[in-house]
Order: C-alpha cells, then structure tokens, then sequence
C-alpha cells in the first residue's frame, strides 16, 4: 500500500496539505486500497461510518435519498475525498456514494488517523484543521445553494401572488 505513487495522489488532496511524507506514509500503512466496479456502492446513506476515502481513479456519483426518491448531488474523481465527515463526527452516512466507472480508492479509518495522533501531534492537528475546512468549505457551498433556493422560491412566491 505504500509507495510513492499513492503518497503522490495524497498529497494534492486538501485535507493532507501540510502533512510530511513520513506522516502520509504512516496513513497509508494504516490504510487499504478499495475496488469498486461500475455501479457498486463505496456506503448508503444512514450506514455506520467509520472511514474516509481518497480517490484513486474512476467516478463516483453523490446521492441522497429522501420520499423514496434518489437525488444527484455531485459527481467526484481522481484525488477528491470523501466520507469525510465520518473522520470527523463518527456519525452514519449523510449520502450515498456510487462508482459510476471502474474505481480504486484508499481507505482512510479512524484508526489511520489515530496512528498520526500517536505519532505526532502537530501533524495530527494539522490533518484535523485540513479536516475541519473541508467540511467548512462544504458547508458554505450547501449554504449558498440553499440561500439561492430560498431566493428563487421567494421569487416565485411573489410572481404568482402578487397582484
């Protein structure tokens, strides 16, 4: 699992930025590669979480569920994360996340990251902000898309009641 081609496809990803090779090294001994066919899923919405992932190759669909419906949030490739969210909170799965191609991608546990907590604390502290403003960055992008929505339903609100 650790070679420098994978220690490569980790660096660029946000939520490593900072972190030394040794550390990214450390993750990766800690980590396990995953392969998923077109149209297998990498967790369902509501499952327990306790990885992240970090894309390798291939496409992966984002969906919710909601009124027995399926919803697209996103399409992500090569170097996006996620699952993230597991790392952070250890709640269930907020999403599905479905190979819509071939995919190979490094599983990232909590036991990866407890082994940089061990390891060294800086690092550790470095990985957890990275964390932090990915999640924050995801945050805002949910925000600006519901403020918008709410926008354009006041628009509609006004169109087809005013007088």
């Amino acid at each position: 699992m650790i070679n420098s081609e994978n220690i490569e496809t980790l660096k660029p990803v946000p939520i490593f930025k900072g972190l030394r090779s040794d550390v990214i090294a450390l993750i990766l001994e800690n980590s396990n590669l995953v392969k998923k066919q077109t149209g297998d899923y990498f967790f369902r919405e509501k499952e327990l979480a306790d990885c992240m992932y970090v894309l390798r190759s291939g496409v992966v669909e984002v969906t919710r569920n909601w009124n027995r419906r399926t919803y697209h949030i996103t399409k992500m490739g090569r170097s996006d994360c996620f699952g993230e969210m597991a790392i952070v909170d250890q709640q269930t799965r907020s999403a599905n996340v479905r190979a819509l191609s071939n995919c190979e991608a490094i599983e990232l546990s909590l036991d990866a990251v407890q082994a940089i907590y061990k390891h060294d604390l800086n690092q550790y502290a470095i990985l957890q902000s990275n964390l932090a403003k990915e999640v924050s960055h995801r945050l805002r992008e949910a925000n600006d898309l519901l403020f918008y929505a709410h926008v354009e339903n006041e628009k509609n609100d006004v169109f087809f009641h005013s007088s």
